[in-house]
This record gives structure tokens, sequence and C-alpha cells, in this order.
């Protein structure tokens, strides 16, 4: 028998009063997929996201992580249920060091987390866990760097690092390029790629260079309902998209 999709929205929903930022969407995210969601701004794309790691509940409809449902399951815990995220703005303590981002992300996940009566540096497995990170990542040598002191191209990838503490099976990234440059939009693509080949991707993201160079699969979304879906070719091939959305650069993707 086959195993249960990593991700399955049904019939997701939701209105903000008179407005309505989503309506009807389903979406499958399979063990291993790297699946994009697009679409122009106002498509619903980020509350379709919030939806999905538990920060905003749907009108309508119901969120599975793994066959369960978690519709009514808070953000935290779906984190503990193998659920990580990221955001457009970067989510760091900006006045630590990324060695101490990256042990609070571990430590998140960790039964100490609620230990108050012994310090930090005496769970030594926290600290082969961080430096095991920053290590895999190339993020070493930046270890005792002041966050704030940081690029935001290196805040971004300290964030994904953050979104991996916890060992997640299905990770969100909410727009994980946006205002990098040209190099530091590699440095991060690259850590994507290489992320591990069992781990769920979601991601919304607006290059569509890095979209399809990253995915197996795009969900295209326009004015809170479903447009499209298909592979990068696929999506790249459909003229609805391309008019609304793709546009030239669209269509030159390919040629």
């Amino acid at each position: 028998m086959s195993s249960a999709p990593s991700l399955r929205v049904e019939e997701v929903s939701r209105s903000f009063g008179s407005l309505q930022a989503l309506q009807g969407i389903n979406l499958l995210v399979e063990p291993g997929e790297r699946r994009a969601i697009i679409g122009p701004n106002g498509a619903g794309k980020t509350t379709l996201f919030h939806i999905i790691s538990g920060t905003t509940p749907p009108s309508t409809g119901r969120v599975h992580l793994f066959g369960r449902d978690i519709t009514h399951v808070p953000a935290h815990r779906r984190s503990l249920l193998g659920m990580s995220r990221t955001y457009q703005v970067t989510n760091l303590f900006p006045n630590l060091s990324v060695l101490d981002n990256v042990l609070l992300g571990i430590q998140a996940h960790r039964p100490m987390k609620l230990a108050m009566h012994r310090p930090r540096t005496s769970y030594r497995s926290l600290y082969s866990k961080a430096d095991e990170l920053l290590e895999t990542w190339g993020l070493s040598e930046a270890r005792d760097s002041i966050v704030r002191n940081l690029s935001y191209g290196e805040q971004r990838q300290v964030e994904i690092l953050l979104a991996l503490a916890g060992d997640p099976k299905v990770l969100l990234l909410d727009e994980p390029t946006a205002g990098l440059s040209t190099a530091e939009t590699q440095t991060v693509s690259h850590l994507i790629r290489n992320l591990p080949a069992d781990m769920s991707i979601l991601l919304i993201e607006h290059d569509m260079d890095v979209v399809f160079d990253l995915v197996d699969n795009i969900t295209v979304l326009h004015m809170g309902q479903f447009l499209a879906e298909g592979t990068p070719r696929e999506i790249q091939a459909d003229q609805s998209v391309t008019d609304i959305y793709l546009g030239t650069a669209g269509e030159e993707l390919f040629t």
C-alpha cells in the first residue's frame, strides 16, 4: 500500500470580511517532491502558506500532514510533527550570533527546551548539531558573527538553517531569494537544491529562473483561485499562465 502524501490541502477557502482571499484550493505534495506556488501579487500564496503552517485558520477546508488532519493543530505543534517554514521577512535574533540563533532553533525541538536548572552549555548534543549544520551548509566561518552584521543574503541562509534545525520532513520557503543579489540568489538556490532528497519542499518564489531550476511541479494561483498545475515545461507552455503571469519572460525561459 502506498504511503500517505506529505501534505494535502482539501478545498481550502479563506475570507477576510468581504474579501475572498482563497477559494476552494486543493494541493498535494508527495514525499521528496519540490513544488512551487506562483502567481501575481494578491493571488493568495502567502495566505495559503499561513493556513498550511497554522498561523491562520481556514474558513473552510482541511489540511493533512502525513495523512493526519492538522486543520486545528497550532503552529508550534505542526513544527514538532515535521513541518517547518521561513517567512518573506527574515525572522532572526539580530543581536545574537549565528551560532546562538542556530542553537535556539535546535533547542526548540528538544526536550530540554523548558529546562531551567541546567545551563545550555551543558548540553553538548546541541553544539554538535549546530556545528554539523553550520559545516554542512557552509556557514562555519560566520559562526560567531552577530546576525545584524551579516548581509541580507547571509541572513536568509541562516533563516533556512533555523528551519532545518528540527530535521523537518516538510519545508515551506516563502520567497527565499527575495531582495537578493544574483550571487546571493545562486548561493541560496544551491543550498535549497542540496537539501535532503526525502524532504518535501513547498516554496513561493517570484524569480522564475529559480522556480524552473529547483522544482518538480508548479501550482499557479490567480485571484485566490487555482489556475493551473504541472511540470515547469507544462506551466511554461500553458497559454493562460503566460497571459496572466509569465508574459514574454516566461516564453523565453526554455528557448
